[in-house]
Protein backbone atom coordinates (compact mmCIF):
# COMPACT_ATOMS: atom_id res chain seq x y z
CA UNK A 1 0.00 0.00 0.00
CA UNK A 2 1.24 3.37 -0.95
CA UNK A 3 1.74 6.31 1.58
CA UNK A 4 1.22 9.49 1.92
CA UNK A 5 2.47 12.30 3.44
CA UNK A 6 0.60 15.54 4.30
CA UNK A 7 2.43 18.61 3.70
CA UNK A 8 1.69 21.68 5.50
CA UNK A 9 0.94 24.60 3.31
CA UNK A 10 2.97 27.66 4.28
CA UNK A 11 1.48 30.43 3.23
CA UNK A 12 3.93 33.73 2.32
CA UNK A 13 1.00 36.22 2.14
CA UNK A 14 -1.83 35.92 4.87
CA UNK A 15 -4.75 38.67 5.28
CA UNK A 16 -6.27 38.65 8.01
CA UNK A 17 -8.98 41.25 8.22
CA UNK A 18 -11.24 44.11 5.53
CA UNK A 19 -11.14 47.18 7.14
CA UNK A 20 -12.29 49.07 3.70
CA UNK A 21 -13.15 48.68 0.45
CA UNK A 22 -14.40 51.78 -1.38
CA UNK A 23 -13.68 54.14 -3.90
CA UNK A 24 -11.85 57.75 -3.22
CA UNK A 25 -14.26 60.76 -3.47
CA UNK A 26 -12.32 63.45 -4.66
CA UNK A 27 -15.11 65.91 -4.34
CA UNK A 28 -16.31 65.16 -0.93
CA UNK A 29 -14.13 63.54 2.03
CA UNK A 30 -10.92 63.02 0.00
CA UNK A 31 -10.76 66.22 -1.78
CA UNK A 32 -8.30 67.25 1.38
CA UNK A 33 -7.58 64.20 3.63
CA UNK A 34 -4.70 62.93 5.17
CA UNK A 35 -4.95 60.00 7.80
CA UNK A 36 -2.65 57.63 9.06
CA UNK A 37 -3.56 53.76 10.76
CA UNK A 38 -2.59 50.29 11.83
CA UNK A 39 -3.33 48.63 8.88
CA UNK A 40 -1.98 48.39 4.93
CA UNK A 41 -4.19 50.36 2.59
CA UNK A 42 -4.15 49.78 -1.59
CA UNK A 43 -4.68 52.44 -3.58
CA UNK A 44 -5.62 51.65 -7.37
CA UNK A 45 -5.93 54.18 -10.25
CA UNK A 46 -8.84 52.88 -11.95
CA UNK A 47 -8.99 55.62 -14.31
CA UNK A 48 -7.48 58.92 -14.79
CA UNK A 49 -4.57 59.76 -12.29
CA UNK A 50 -3.55 61.00 -8.63
CA UNK A 51 -0.75 62.29 -6.39
CA UNK A 52 -0.09 60.57 -3.83
CA UNK A 53 1.86 61.67 -0.85
CA UNK A 54 3.28 58.75 1.85
CA UNK A 55 5.20 60.18 4.59
CA UNK A 56 7.65 63.05 3.13
CA UNK A 57 7.23 60.95 -0.51
CA UNK A 58 5.10 62.65 -3.12
CA UNK A 59 4.53 60.92 -6.37
CA UNK A 60 1.74 60.00 -9.35
CA UNK A 61 -0.20 57.26 -9.77
CA UNK A 62 -0.86 56.54 -12.93
CA UNK A 63 -4.26 54.42 -14.56
CA UNK A 64 -3.94 50.98 -14.13
CA UNK A 65 -1.36 51.47 -11.33
CA UNK A 66 -1.28 50.87 -7.37
CA UNK A 67 0.76 52.07 -4.61
CA UNK A 68 1.04 50.34 -0.98
CA UNK A 69 0.87 52.63 2.47
CA UNK A 70 2.14 50.25 5.30
CA UNK A 71 0.62 50.72 8.74
CA UNK A 72 1.47 54.17 10.08
CA UNK A 73 2.20 55.83 7.32
CA UNK A 74 0.63 59.54 6.79
CA UNK A 75 -0.41 59.48 3.34
CA UNK A 76 -2.69 61.24 1.35
CA UNK A 77 -4.42 61.75 -2.19
CA UNK A 78 -5.01 64.06 -4.45
CA UNK A 79 -6.70 64.49 -7.58
CA UNK A 80 -6.87 68.02 -9.87
CA UNK A 81 -10.00 66.36 -12.28
CA UNK A 82 -12.40 65.56 -9.29
CA UNK A 83 -14.61 62.80 -10.36
CA UNK A 84 -13.11 62.14 -13.69
CA UNK A 85 -10.44 60.37 -11.44
CA UNK A 86 -11.21 56.71 -10.35
CA UNK A 87 -9.25 55.53 -7.04
CA UNK A 88 -10.35 52.00 -5.44
CA UNK A 89 -9.09 51.69 -2.06
CA UNK A 90 -8.75 48.27 -0.25
CA UNK A 91 -7.70 48.62 3.56
CA UNK A 92 -6.46 45.05 5.11
CA UNK A 93 -4.79 43.51 8.19
CA UNK A 94 -1.47 41.35 6.55
CA UNK A 95 1.39 40.59 9.37
CA UNK A 96 3.46 39.06 6.66
CA UNK A 97 6.89 40.21 6.74
CA UNK A 98 7.20 39.37 2.84
CA UNK A 99 4.84 42.67 2.11
CA UNK A 100 7.41 45.50 3.44
CA UNK A 101 9.35 45.64 0.31
CA UNK A 102 5.71 47.18 -1.88
CA UNK A 103 5.27 49.62 0.87
CA UNK A 104 5.69 52.89 -0.59
CA UNK A 105 6.01 51.78 -4.00
CA UNK A 106 4.17 52.10 -7.43
CA UNK A 107 3.65 49.48 -9.40
CA UNK A 108 2.27 49.22 -13.17
CA UNK A 109 -0.15 46.53 -13.19
CA UNK A 110 -0.08 43.79 -16.29
CA UNK A 111 -3.09 43.20 -17.68
CA UNK A 112 -3.47 39.52 -15.96
CA UNK A 113 -2.78 41.74 -12.37
CA UNK A 114 -5.51 44.55 -13.81
CA UNK A 115 -7.56 41.54 -14.13
CA UNK A 116 -6.90 40.42 -10.73
CA UNK A 117 -7.81 43.77 -9.23
CA UNK A 118 -11.77 43.95 -11.67
CA UNK A 119 -12.37 40.70 -9.68
CA UNK A 120 -11.80 42.31 -6.34
CA UNK A 121 -14.08 45.08 -7.27
CA UNK A 122 -16.72 43.26 -8.69
CA UNK A 123 -16.92 40.74 -5.80
CA UNK A 124 -16.68 43.58 -3.56
CA UNK A 125 -20.33 45.20 -5.18
CA UNK A 126 -21.69 42.16 -4.96
CA UNK A 127 -20.78 41.53 -0.97
CA UNK A 128 -20.55 44.56 0.37
CA UNK A 129 -21.19 48.17 1.08
CA UNK A 130 -19.54 51.00 3.20
CA UNK A 131 -22.15 52.58 5.15
CA UNK A 132 -22.28 56.27 7.29
CA UNK A 133 -20.14 55.05 10.27
CA UNK A 134 -17.11 53.80 7.45
CA UNK A 135 -18.10 50.21 8.13
CA UNK A 136 -18.38 47.26 6.21
CA UNK A 137 -21.83 45.72 5.59
CA UNK A 138 -22.43 42.77 3.64
CA UNK A 139 -25.46 43.40 1.41
CA UNK A 140 -28.67 41.57 1.94
CA UNK A 141 -28.17 38.75 -0.47
CA UNK A 142 -24.27 38.56 -0.89
CA UNK A 143 -22.17 36.12 -3.19
CA UNK A 144 -21.64 33.05 -1.65
CA UNK A 145 -18.20 33.06 -0.42
CA UNK A 146 -17.84 36.68 -1.68
CA UNK A 147 -15.70 38.03 1.15
CA UNK A 148 -13.61 34.48 0.94
CA UNK A 149 -12.56 34.80 -3.23
CA UNK A 150 -12.19 38.82 -2.23
CA UNK A 151 -9.56 37.51 0.37
CA UNK A 152 -8.37 34.57 -2.06
CA UNK A 153 -8.01 37.51 -5.03
CA UNK A 154 -6.45 39.96 -2.55
CA UNK A 155 -3.62 37.39 -1.82
CA UNK A 156 -3.06 36.35 -5.59
CA UNK A 157 -2.43 39.97 -6.46
CA UNK A 158 0.03 40.26 -3.83
CA UNK A 159 2.13 37.19 -4.54
CA UNK A 160 1.84 38.29 -8.09
CA UNK A 161 3.31 41.48 -7.37
CA UNK A 162 5.93 40.14 -4.70
CA UNK A 163 6.98 37.59 -7.29
CA UNK A 164 7.81 40.94 -9.66
CA UNK A 165 10.26 42.03 -7.19
CA UNK A 166 11.98 39.41 -5.64
CA UNK A 167 14.09 37.43 -7.73
CA UNK A 168 15.09 34.08 -8.57
CA UNK A 169 18.35 33.85 -7.12
CA UNK A 170 17.33 35.28 -4.24
CA UNK A 171 13.88 33.68 -3.75
CA UNK A 172 13.82 31.01 -0.74
CA UNK A 173 12.78 27.96 -0.73
CA UNK A 174 9.88 27.76 1.77
CA UNK A 175 9.18 24.19 2.19
CA UNK A 176 10.29 20.91 1.42
CA UNK A 177 12.00 20.36 5.27
CA UNK A 178 11.09 17.37 7.12
CA UNK A 179 8.83 19.46 9.62
CA UNK A 180 6.61 20.28 6.70
CA UNK A 181 5.08 16.85 6.73
CA UNK A 182 3.40 14.87 9.29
Amino acid sequence: MKTYLRHRIVNLVDVKELMALEYLDFLGKYADYSESHAFWEMCYAEQGSLLCTIGEREFSLAEGSLTFVPPGAEHRYFSDAGNQNRAFVVCFECLSPALKILGGNVFFLSPEQRNIVSKIIEETQKTFRMNDRELLDVVEHPNLGGQQVILLHLEYLLISLLRGVSSHENADVIFIDEEDFY
